[in-house]
């Protein structure tokens, strides 16, 4: 069967927030054209996207960050291109570098992230992250950020990831 992207899909994605794991519960398949609730799997191109979840920012804080892990199950290499939200007025790939004098500086991935088959890409504090600029309204812990991943060969995945506390 083709995908919205044109590539035949291999396997499932599932969309798996925070809250869906702590409690224990896993949902139905959905509609991948559609944003995905928190817990609820999304069926797409092999592959799953986990453990997705945004810090509440800092009170008066106009910038966040979202952390995830995504698991290729297929046998094709794939590639996390961009992201997009309505949520904010930017949207970027980021990891963490650590200069040869120590200081530790955030930087765009620019060529987005390779996500190999068979393997797992993490985005966690302190490394690859999506960071969220000009948000377009206050988050607080309960809330849900909306974001579509573009992926090279899975196309535009929307999820929705639960606002937690800090």
């Amino acid at each position: 069967m083709m995908g919205k992207s044109g590539v035949r899909g291999i396997g499932v994605v599932s969309v798996l927030a925070t809250l869906s794991i702590l409690a224990g519960t896993m949902g139905t398949a959905a509609d991948p054209a559609e944003p995905v609730s928190p817990g609820i799997p999304v069926v797409d191109s092999g592959l799953r996207i986990s453990s997705a979840f945004m810090p509440a920012p800092i009170a008066g804080g106009a910038s966040g960050a979202a952390y995830m892990v995504i698991e290729n199950r297929s046998e094709m290499d794939d590639w996390l291109l961009a992201v997009r939200s309505a949520d904010a007025g930017r949207a970027q790939l980021h990891n963490h570098v650590e200069t040869d004098d120590g200081i530790v500086m955030m930087r765009p991935l620019e060529n987005g992230v390779p996500v190999p088959a068979g393997g797992t890409v993490t985005f966690a504090r302190g490394g690859m992250h999506v960071m969220l600029m000009r948000l377009k309204h206050r988050f607080n812990p309960g809330d849900t950020l909306k974001l579509t991943l573009v992926f090279r060969s899975a196309g535009d995945i929307p999820i929705e990831l639960p606002v937690v506390p800090r």
